[in-house]
């Protein structure tokens, strides 16, 4: 809702800031429960001046008896996303941050009960904002905002999204782990060994991998379940046996053949689908699993 003539001019001391500074001068506040903002106190005033004057991602939170109610400049739009960003300014930070409240909830409680700032580095935050619980780290500090009388009226947080870079060295990382295949495995299934306990470590990026040996074994003179690229021919058997795997749910930790039961079940269902449909075309069709 726009604010009304009185409002606006009441909010002139919030001058600039961006798409954030035009919304928060034409947000109609007499409706919200920090109230009008001639009627704001000059803590806030001022707190939020600073907000959407700077550059850097910042967010408040005020009045803990109203939910803390929430401002935001131009820099902390990202920070929210398309499925919050703009009705998230003028509401109630626990509404908006509903799903990771029962984290900052604690850190708020502290802050407001002895007048200390936080401090988070890296902190991992799994949140509604572009895609439904999408990861994402932050290093920030929840800091007091002193009331005109003294006590804490609510929050002030300056922060820095770092996922980029936090994903992308654990990324690196795995990639540097994987390189060491070469001088620690003599054979494939080594190799696998090797590879199913470095990405054990990062079940991040990889929360499941399985790697597969083809036993070669022959039959009529060729590989079993071999098919020249060539010739056509039909699926005549053959298997592939799990040399290692990792990630969710595998009952052995990081490497070990034999544990994926279910996986290798459904893997001799689809190839055998498949080879079907190489002698019969009809065959290549949706089936149960």
């Amino acid at each position: 809702m726009a604010a009304k003539k009185s409002d606006l001019s009441a909010a002139q001391f919030l001058a600039g800031g961006g798409e954030m500074g035009e919304r928060t001068r034409r947000m109609e506040w007499s409706i919200t429960h920090v109230g009008p903002v001639g009627r704001w106190p000059q803590s806030l005033k001022t707190a939020v001046s600073i907000c959407l004057g700077s550059r850097h991602p910042m967010v408040i939170w005020w009045g803990k008896e109203h939910l803390l109610t929430q401002f935001y400049n131009d820099g902390f739009i990202s920070f929210l996303g398309a499925s919050k960003h703009p009705e998230a300014l003028g509401h109630s930070g626990r509404e908006c941050w509903r799903e990771i409240w029962h984290i900052i909830d604690p850190m708020l409680e502290g802050v407001f009960a002895t007048g200390d700032a936080t401090w988070s580095e890296d902190f991992l935050y799994v949140i509604d904002r572009n895609l439904p619980r999408e990861e994402g780290y932050f290093t920030f500090s929840y800091s007091p905002i002193r009331n005109d009388n003294g006590g804490i009226g609510g929050i002030f947080c300056a922060c820095n999204e770092t996922t980029s870079r936090v994903i992308g060295e654990r990324r690196l990382q795995t990639l540097r782990d994987l390189g060491r295949m070469e001088a620690e495995a003599k054979t494939a299934e080594a190799a696998c060994e090797v590879a199913a306990r470095t990405l054990v470590e990062n079940p991040g990026d990889i929360p499941f991998a399985s790697c597969p040996a083809d036993r070669h074994n022959k039959v009529g003179g060729r590989r079993r379940g071999h098919s020249r690229p060539d010739r056509p021919e039909k699926y005549v058997g053959g298997h592939a046996e799990l040399a290692a795997g990792a990630g969710a749910g595998n009952g052995y930790g990081a490497t070990g053949p034999g544990c994926f039961g279910d996986v290798r079940a459904a893997s001799r269902r689809v190839v055998a689908r498949i080879s079907r449909s190489r002698s019969n075309p009809a065959d290549c069709r949706p089936g149960p699993n």
